[in-house]
């Protein structure tokens, strides 16, 4: 199938398949990220920002520069993780991480998955640095992010202002996946 596919056992006993996105897969990758932007605690977006026509482009004009992962569970995708490499010649060695994962996924290293993957199709793709952002409020994904060696490179104070937790900063955290000084 794809050279992106990683099968694991969840903690449930559940097969997780972690696996590069198909066109297909858009109605369940909207359904990822509506129901974790009305959370009001995690996306600064209020609502996916493609339709599904929209993101059926996207994920069929993906080529090797970039990478969408989706994380699927007896048969339902419960979250996702896009890495962007840089557009411009000067910023193409660093990749952009964002992930989603549905509330009732969560706690069962699903999220730890699609980052290992997420890193891994990075470093087969020369990408030298991973960077993201994550709301200061969001302590388990920090958590995450800095137990693989993310650290914190810059902070836009009260950045947003969440209806369910009020303001919170912006995080921008970054990982180097090859040496530097």
């Amino acid at each position: 199938m794809s050279e992106y596919l990683k099968v694991q056992e969840l903690r449930d006993m559940r097969q997780l398949t972690i696996r590069k996105a198909v066109v297909d897969d858009a109605p369940g990758m909207i359904n990822v990220v509506s129901k974790v932007a009305a959370e009001g605690v995690y996306l600064g977006a209020e609502r996916a920002p493609w339709s599904e026509k929209q993101l059926r482009g996207i994920i069929a004009d993906m080529q090797g520069y970039s990478i969408i992962l989706v994380a699927e569970v007896d048969g339902n995708i419960v979250g996702d993780a896009w890495l962007r490499r840089g557009g411009l010649k000067k910023s193409s060695h660093t990749a952009t991480l964002g992930m989603s994962l549905l509330p009732e996924s969560r706690g069962l290293s699903i999220g730890r998955h699609l980052l290992q993957t997420g890193l891994e199709w990075a470093k087969s793709k020369g990408i030298e640095k991973v960077c993201l952002s994550v709301f200061s409020s969001n302590e388990r994904a920090i958590s995450l992010y800095k137990s693989y060696g993310f650290v914190e490179e810059g902070r836009l104070k009260a950045q947003y202002r969440l209806p369910k937790i009020g303001e919170v900063d912006e995080v921008m955290m970054g990982l180097f996946l090859t040496q530097h000084p």
